[in-house]
């Protein structure tokens, strides 16, 4: 997974103004980038996102790994039917 660099949180949350999240696990939309209420999967548990999160680092922190912005999976959909439609 390839890992997003931003300057600072605002531009972190500029970029992902919903603020809300897609759970890796049972696809639910939470406010949490790390915890779904609704299956209790955890972001930052043992198998993390299991490949279908987000990565960010803010300059001068850490690498994190969250669900992935509505907004990520929103372009993944539309780059998946950009591809569909070119190859049918």
């Amino acid at each position: 997974m390839k890992v997003e660099h931003f300057k600072s949180e605002r531009e972190f949350k500029l970029k992902f103004l919903s603020q809300m999240y897609v759970c890796s696990n049972c696809e639910m939309i939470t406010p949490s980038p790390y915890d779904c209420p609704s299956c209790g999967w955890s972001a930052d548990g043992l198998f993390k996102t299991m490949n279908k999160g987000y990565k960010y680092q803010i300059d001068g922190q850490e690498e994190k790994e969250i669900f992935a912005p509505v907004e990520i999976i929103q372009e993944r959909k539309q780059t998946q039917n950009e591809r569909n439609s070119n190859n049918g």
